[in-house]
């Protein structure tokens, strides 16, 4: 019985440290009402993909990956409670997520700022394990803040 119990333990222990990450995938033709799960049925925004994820009570014991279909996007200011830190920021990430062009060809996924909006920061990856990837950022004004 002791070593059926040993088995088990490492059979669950295996299933947790072998989770795959979440995964949601945005188009700029996507709509934001869609789950995200594939390519057929995308989000439409970065802002929305992440925060998805990050409600996500083991996003940080499996992580999450957002993928990009190839195209270009323009996030509004990010949602978050503003502060010195996040203001003029489009896409907050504070959890071990990476946002990646899915056809990893950074020529053909663009992240730009919105037109005539004050944008100071494209993204701010607030966690050690958060990353971008495959893409292109454009129009960024880092001014006085770090950042692009």
């Amino acid at each position: 019985m002791k070593n059926l119990l040993m088995v088990v333990f490492i059979g669950l222990a295996g299933m947790v440290l072998g989770a795959e990450p979440y995964v949601l995938y945005v188009s700029p033709t996507g709509d934001d009402s869609n789950a995200g799960l594939s390519e057929q049925s995308p989000l439409r925004t970065i802002n929305k993909a992440v925060g998805m994820l990050e409600a996500q009570s083991d996003i940080d014991d499996v992580g999450g990956k957002v993928y990009l279909l190839d195209g270009t996007y323009s996030e509004e200011v990010s949602q978050y409670p503003l502060t010195d830190n996040l203001s003029n920021t489009a896409v907050v990430v504070t959890h071990p997520i990476s946002v990646e062009g899915f056809s990893k060809d950074a020529s053909k996924v663009k992240v730009k700022k919105l037109d005539n909006k004050v944008v100071y920061r494209q993204f701010l990856l607030n966690h050690p394990q958060s990353a971008i990837r495959y893409l292109t950022l454009e129009s960024g004004d880092a001014g006085k803040n770090p950042g692009g």
